[in-house]
């Protein structure tokens, strides 16, 4: 039955790419990037790069699983509410969908095996406006979508007990689109559609560290190499004539990241910080001067009674607070950030003894900056995992 659930759980997982609801600022570079750890990590915002607690498989530093000799899987899901605010009007714009999955298999005491599927960096928005060229009104308006994922296998190995080391191959890959609708306001001119794809594809690497020099403290470590993506331009006019453009490259960015955590008696708090260096980022060997690289800090706490499965159910129940703030990688007139701020909450839930868990976590903030008008974004995101392990290789003699 068990083995059934993983397969449905699997199929959700893999039939989704975007992630965000509409949003005006993943209109800008390749979209907003999606930084995610695990659900637990989310209801303490965010932090897990240097935590590895049990019942967790870590989608940002792989290092920082914690097996114990059974084949684990965790599945993601977040939904999203977004109110679009700008010069008292507002508009309020949701979507949910599956973040990814990671299957991790032990082969030896200290040697494990994992892959996966997670969403990078995602894109959904509609822009309209009117203008008018010589002497000629038109309405036009972009409808826009797309995102990058990464698709990863490779290995995780324990030398000594208090440090753990993995690697990963990434493959990403993933498609923009987007349909220009151009309505003229006389009829002697013929309203136009364009529509605008491409296909993006690269490959890259992971490294992740864990260790734990006190059983009261805990670090973790994370580098991702940057990747040069090959992009497939192709557009189809009103007419219906396809139009082949050149082929561009782009340099996706390299991410760092470390993490701290201090699990002390029933408590653990956890603190991190996560950079992508988005000032590196090239299109056919070109800067983007309106692109600067992307911070994040955040930390929360999380308490546990007690993780014997033969205590109290509401015992075992998880409670975490936290809270974070980034900074988006782009900017307006060269100068100005966007920015996000959040509170988080989460509970975590066992089942089937401590062999499961689903956890659950809420974040409440906002996206904005300083010079459009106001403009900002409300948000209200949900976030959901399943997680089940079983022993898949013992001896039965």
């Amino acid at each position: 039955m068990k083995r059934i659930l993983v397969l449905i759980l699997f199929i959700i997982a893999v039939t989704g790419t975007n992630i965000q609801a509409d949003s005006y600022f993943s209109s800008l570079g390749l979209g907003n990037p999606n930084y995610f750890v695990s659900a637990p990590a989310v209801g303490m915002g965010g932090a897990g790069i240097g935590f590895n607690r049990p019942m967790t498989i870590n989608m940002m530093n792989p290092a920082a699983i914690d097996l114990n000799m059974l084949t684990t899987i965790s599945m993601n899901y977040r939904y999203e509410m977004i109110e679009n605010i700008m010069q008292n009007q507002s508009v309020n714009t949701r979507q949910g969908n599956a973040t990814g999955f990671l299957f991790a298999i032990p082969f030896l005491d200290n040697l494990s095996t994992m892959f996966g599927l997670k969403s990078l960096v995602s894109s959904q928005y509609f822009i309209e406006f009117q203008a008018e060229e010589f002497g000629i009104g038109y309405e036009r308006s972009v409808d826009g979508s797309g995102g990058l994922s990464a698709g990863n296998i490779g290995l995780q190995w324990q030398p000594v007990d208090w440090v753990s080391v993995a690697g990963l191959a990434d493959f990403i890959f993933g498609t923009y689109s987007e349909v220009w609708n151009t309505a003229f306001d006389e009829d002697t001119y013929i309203n136009t559609t364009d529509d605008i794809s491409s296909h993006v594809y690269g490959a890259r690497f992971e490294l992740g560290l864990l260790f734990s020099p006190h059983k009261y403290l805990q670090a973790g470590l994370v580098y991702k190499s940057n990747s040069s993506l090959s992009v497939d331009n192709n557009i189809v006019q009103g007419n219906g004539v396809p139009i082949q453009k050149d082929d561009v490259t782009i340099n996706y960015p390299q991410t760092v990241g470390v993490g701290l955590a201090a699990p002390v008696g029933n408590f653990s708090v956890a603190v991190d910080y996560h950079a992508q260096l988005w000032s590196n980022y090239t299109i056919k060997n070109t800067d983007n001067e309106l692109l600067h690289d992307y911070q994040r800090i955040g930390g929360g706490v999380e308490y546990l009674q007690t993780r014997d499965h033969l205590e109290s159910y509401y015992e075992r129940i998880s409670y975490r607070i936290g809270a974070y703030y980034a900074e988006l990688p782009f900017t307006i007139n060269q100068d100005q950030t966007i920015k996000e701020t959040f509170v988080t909450f989460g509970l975590g839930f066992p089942f089937h003894g401590n062999l499961g868990r689903i956890d659950l976590s809420l974040e409440l903030g906002q996206r904005s900056d300083d010079v459009t008008d106001g403009y900002r974004e409300n948000i209200i995101r949900i976030s959901g995992s399943v997680t089940s392990s079983e022993r898949w290789f013992r001896r039965v003699f």
